[in-house]
């Protein structure tokens, strides 16, 4: 029983020394509270890059670049399929879908009814979408911003009719549509 003996002995001084290090040890908890009463919460924000993104574009500025053809006709869909634009449909600027009476051309298939334009893909859930009977017309939902790191971002209707996206790139739009074919 000696060996095992000298061996609590040893754990008992190794937690004892432990346990004096962490009380005389200087706590930095003084500090980050009167950095928190002097400076506010939330004036350091660690890992945040200390360059702040551009401000992001107003919807209605999006609508209305989309309205003009300034993104284009052709695109693909979140899950490869080509989309055209047949028809931009009408601009609503009431409540429900951007865009009505729209046409698209997903695949081989002709799609007629309405169009939403959303900065990020998640605002169909935050927007209530989903909910809304007035999105059951909705065949393509357009978006800027995709989830980071969450995958495939599920668009459906009241329902439950999946609705194809389509993830456009704003700087690549920026720089304006491609020259028409020689």
């Amino acid at each position: 029983h000696a060996p095992a003996a000298a061996t609590a002995a040893a754990a008992r001084t190794a937690l004892g020394r432990q346990e004096r290090q962490k009380r005389s040890a200087p706590s930095a908890e003084p500090y980050r509270e009167l950095h928190r009463q002097v400076f506010g919460a939330d004036s350091v924000a660690e890992g945040l890059d200390l360059i702040a993104p551009p401000p992001r574009p107003a919807e209605t500025e999006l609508q209305s670049r989309w309205f003009a053809g300034e993104f284009g006709r052709t695109f693909v869909t979140t899950r490869g399929l080509p989309v055209e634009i047949v028809q931009f449909g009408t601009w609503n600027h009431a409540a429900g879908p951007d865009f009505t009476e729209v046409a698209v051309k997903i695949g081989e298939k002709l799609a007629t009814g309405c169009l939403e334009l959303d900065w990020d893909c998640r605002d169909w859930e935050r927007h209530g979408h989903a909910e809304n009977p007035a999105y059951d017309r909705v065949v393509l939902h357009v978006f800027f911003e995709a989830a980071p790191g969450e995958g495939e971002y599920f668009t459906r209707t009241l329902a439950h009719r999946d609705v194809p996206q389509v993830r456009l790139d704003l700087e690549a739009c920026s720089a304006g549509p491609p020259p028409p074919p020689a």
